[in-house]
């Protein structure tokens, strides 16, 4: 009805697609509704999307069409498209909606403006379908899949036909500018025939201009050329800079995460880092998600994401920077998996540990025991996790002749005693290096489930 009310110019295809669209529309229906008639096959409920290509029936059921539907229902519209028996009746029958199709189609023929005139062809199946539609009797009717495919063709074929009036068009004025050419070719020949002398220095003349032109054009090309390309160059470096402050930001956020713990400074760092390096945005994700403490499933999806992204950027790095630097570049990710805490990160943390292991061997590791403490801390744990107990024991075993520290080697030795199926021995250990927790409740448990807590009260 909107097309109505604009004038807008409708093609004869779009014409057609729209009411073979409208009558699927009702075959649809009626297939749905169990053949009772929609009631309201008018312009008012035929409504056309953005891309015009299709159309669709309005939902009487709708709340929001509600005002639409009451509009439809008086008089002054119903009987422009309703049979003269239901104008005043609510008791539609299908006949109604085939009448009120036939109107519709009537009605956009008449109040739309048509890009071309119809064919003798397409003037005669439209009044037959009108006709079939306006019939009382629906015996005529061919049925609204018929009168779907009627239209498709009749789509299809203006289609054809606009394109090849296209194409004669075309060839007309290939011909026209051929004979033009033609023509224009024979006065040169004929006028340069009748060229003396002085017209042919004046050509020479007018053809060291044109080269003259040339040279200068190509001088001037090959100016911008130059200019191009240094203008080209000082962006590399100026990308090239970015990008090196980018990764110092990165690094500094790694220092402050993997080596002091700061996390508060470590996001900062990497807030300023991952506006240049896709790399430090997947360091960010693991600082908030520890910064944060929640374990919602969301969060793990982010880490898992976060560890994925992570390793596969680091692929893309130079492999000489990444060796050098794999405890600081690897163990963030050792942090995310562990927080993870699947069967699938535990396997992580083992494979990046011995590439931690095997990059670091000479640089990292060597030259700090710390950092192969914190290293085999998780290896030991994700063997532990995995029920690799021979391997997780020989972990341990590692960390207790490395660890300094008394608290944290009673808890080396504690582990020890849950994996060891041989338990007496590893406790005496542990009781002869530990004399001063012997007041560690967990040690005195320990001693009490061994049977040397009586041992040592006899000694």
């Amino acid at each position: 009805m909107q097309y109505a009310k604009e004038g807008a110019a409708v093609s004869k295809k779009m014409m057609f697609c729209w009411a073979a669209e409208l009558a699927q529309q009702m075959e649809r229906y009626y297939k749905c509704g169990g053949g009772q008639a929609y009631g309201y096959v008018n312009p008012c409920a035929v409504i056309v999307p953005e891309e015009e290509n299709t159309v669709l029936l309005l939902d009487t059921a709708d709340a929001g069409s509600e005002e639409l539907v009451k509009r439809m229902q008086k008089k002054k519209l119903r009987i422009l498209f309703v049979r003269k028996k239901h104008v005043l009746s609510q008791n539609m029958e299908p006949e109604d909606d085939r009448y009120g199709f036939g109107r519709t189609l009537q009605f956009i023929e008449e109040k739309c403006c048509m890009d071309e005139n119809f064919s003798y062809r397409e003037r005669r199946i439209l009044r037959r379908i009108r006709e079939q539609c306006l019939e009382e009797d629906a015996a005529g009717f061919p049925g609204w899949e018929e009168v779907r495919r009627d239209f498709r063709r009749l789509a299809a074929s203006a289609e054809k036909r606009k394109l090849e009036k296209r194409q004669r068009k075309r060839l007309i004025l290939g011909i026209a500018a051929f004979v033009m050419a033609a023509a224009v070719w024979a006065e040169l020949n004929r006028r340069q025939a009748s060229v003396g002398r002085a017209e042919a220095a004046e050509a020479a003349e007018a053809e060291a201009v044109v080269k003259e032109e040339k040279a200068k054009a190509e001088k001037e090309k090959e100016e911008k050329e130059e200019l191009l390309k240094k203008s080209e160059e000082q962006e590399k470096e100026c990308q090239e800079a970015k990008k090196g402050e980018a990764q110092a930001y990165l690094e500094m956020g790694l220092v402050y995460l993997t080596e002091l713990g700061d996390y508060e400074n470590s996001r900062r760092y990497l807030e300023q880092a991952s506006k240049e390096l896709n790399l430090a945005k997947s360091y960010l994700k693991i600082v908030q998600a520890a910064q944060s403490g929640d374990s919602e499933s969301y969060i793990k999806r982010g880490l898992e994401q976060a560890v994925r992204d992570g390793r596969e950027e680091l692929k893309g790095m130079e492999e000489g920077q990444v060796k050098t630097r794999a405890f600081l570049y690897k163990i963030p990710f050792l942090l995310a998996c562990s927080v993870l805490d699947t069967e699938e990160a535990w396997k992580q943390v083992v494979e990046i540990s011995e590439e931690i292991r095997t990059e670091s061997a000479e640089t990292e590791l060597a030259q700090d025991a710390e950092k192969e403490k914190e290293v085999d801390y998780f290896l030991a744990q994700a063997y532990e996790k995995l029920v690799e107990k021979e391997k997780a024991i020989e972990e341990y075993e590692k960390l207790k002749e490395l660890e300094q520290d008394e608290e944290l080697l009673g808890k080396i030795y504690l582990k020890l005693l849950e994996l060891y199926d041989e338990k007496e021995e590893i406790a005496r250990e542990a009781i002869e290096k530990l004399p001063e927790l012997e007041d560690n409740e967990e040690f005195q448990k320990m001693k009490e489930e061994y049977g040397l807590l009586q041992e040592d009260e006899n000694a």
